[in-house]
């Protein structure tokens, strides 16, 4: 059954509210962490002239004889930072460990920056344009 109910602003000014942290959120006795490797990318052909940052997770329970999982985040920083608002690493170990999903690699990806330019930040075209790139 589908309930529907009116569009309401909320009765509170949103700008100072944060997302409270579950317990997968944070490091957990006993849990193995897994390893990140940042690289850098710096040959996009659809996006020439950007270079941008990489970061690879890969669980402590993987093994390269298995197949794995595999999740993409864009913005990747800020889904991998383990003192940000996501901890996406963090909450991939804790799932994994509890066999709540499969071994999964988690792969961070940062939006483009265009070295030299006036404009350094590449975020926009590559996110929000409507073309076939």
């Amino acid at each position: 059954m589908t309930i529907e109910l009116p569009f309401r602003p909320l009765p509170i000014d949103q700008q100072d509210v944060r997302y409270a942290h579950g317990p997968d959120s944070e490091v957990q006795p006993g849990v193995p962490a897994g390893s990140t490797v940042e690289s850098d990318w710096c040959e996009s052909t659809i996006y020439p002239g950007t270079t941008r940052r990489y970061w690879v997770h890969v669980p402590a329970q993987y093994d390269p004889g298995e197949p794995a999982s595999l999740m993409v985040f864009q913005d990747g920083w800020w889904y991998l930072d383990p003192d940000g608002q996501v901890r996406g690493a963090i909450v991939l170990d804790n799932l994994i460990h509890r066999g709540e999903i499969p071994v999964t690699i988690g792969v961070f990806v940062d939006p483009g920056v265009l070295e030299n330019a006036d404009r350094s930040k590449n975020r926009n075209a590559e996110y929000d344009a409507f073309d076939d790139r």
